[in-house]
């Protein structure tokens, strides 16, 4: 209820200050009440609104009181004010327990947290102290050469698209989590999700800095990036599509720290059989999620709809079920030549 409390604090605080004089004492009273007895209700799902699932449910639950009854707020005028300040309070706290950071200090807030009974991750942030060591300053934003990303479900072509679209731009190939990273993930990816994420997360900042200093010279072309991190974030911490953040919210937004952005991310869509196919075809072990994936048609249609509201920048799907891999390829090369030349 602490929580509840500083986000009703906050709405009063927004409100006030955007000209609608409404009372702290009046929003707790009137709201708090309504609030307290629906999570006496059901504990369960109080503690699920308050960890798991974050602000969104937390939004969802002003527009109804308890299971599912009419709004909880239906006599106030202010209300649609107070739902569009509540949408907008986007702690790091909150945002860290679905495992999604939207800056590279939050990242490490949540890792410093627990680096002193965990080698591992100090060992991490110290593989990240090193890369940052290098870097000469420069955002990445200015005069570079092409930086494209490839997303996709396991097994729908990434690295083979990756290899053959670096080899027609003469760029470099890479992936996340990159190789200084990559041998402590089978460590992380046992974590809590808050860890497990702030990991991937970080990774991404890393290779953020070595992609830079390479667009100086060549393009990159990159499996894998920040819209995956968030991605798998949520698709672990929901159930149905129900339950996600209405599109068009922050919440899908690229981390404005995250940089260079991408001029153009391809999402690969390919049939969930030949993505089996090839990826039984793989020489590998399968993670949980792995697992999962093959095993839930929900958790794909998830993932699938949370990679659709990515935005800024969003992604370009692409249909990669054929079975003549150089013709996709030569698909995706006109793509990236067209968008180079409006």
């Amino acid at each position: 209820m602490a929580l509840l409390a500083s986000i009703l604090n906050s709405v009063a605080h927004n409100l006030n200050a955007g000209g609608c004089r409404f009372s702290t004492r009046a929003l707790n009273g009137h709201g708090c009440q309504h609030l307290k007895k629906s999570f006496r209700q059901d504990e369960h799902t109080s503690k699920k609104i308050m960890s798991q699932e974050g602000l969104f449910n937390c939004q969802r639950l002003l527009r109804r009181r308890g299971r599912g009854s009419p709004v909880w707020l239906p006599q106030l005028t202010t209300r649609q004010c107070i739902a569009q300040q509540v949408v907008s309070l986007h702690t790091s706290s909150i945002m860290a327990q679905w495992g999604i950071y939207h800056s590279q200090e939050e990242c490490l807030n949540v890792l410093k947290e627990q680096v002193t009974s965990c080698p591992q991750i100090q060992e991490v942030l110290n593989v990240f102290q090193r890369v940052s060591e290098n870097q000469t300053g420069n955002d990445g934003e200015g005069k570079r050469h092409p930086f494209i990303v490839f997303e996709g479900l396991d097994g729908s072509g990434k690295s083979t698209m990756t290899k053959l679209i670096a080899k027609r731009l003469g760029g470099v190939k890479m992936s996340t989590p990159g190789e200084n990273f990559l041998r402590l993930r089978p460590f992380f990816d046992e974590q809590p999700n808050h860890i497990r994420r702030a990991y991937y997360s970080l990774s991404n900042y890393a290779a953020a800095l070595e992609i830079k200093e390479i667009l100086k010279e060549r393009p990159v072309i990159l499996d894998r990036f920040w819209h995956s991190t968030a991605a798998y974030a949520f698709a672990g911490t929901v159930n149905d599509i129900s339950e996600l953040p209405e599109p068009k919210d922050p919440v899908y937004m690229w981390p404005k720290d995250l940089k260079p952005y991408p001029d153009v991310v391809f999402f690969l869509k390919v049939s969930e059989a030949e993505r089996l196919r090839r990826f039984r075809g793989r020489n590998t072990t399968n993670t949980a999620e792995e697992i999962r994936l093959a095993g839930e048609a929900n958790y794909r249609l998830v993932l699938h709809e949370v990679y659709k509201r990515m935005c800024e920048p969003g992604v370009t799907e692409v249909d990669v079920s054929r079975p003549n891999v150089k013709a996709v390829a030569n698909h995706i090369f006109d793509l990236i030549q067209q968008r180079a030349t409006n």
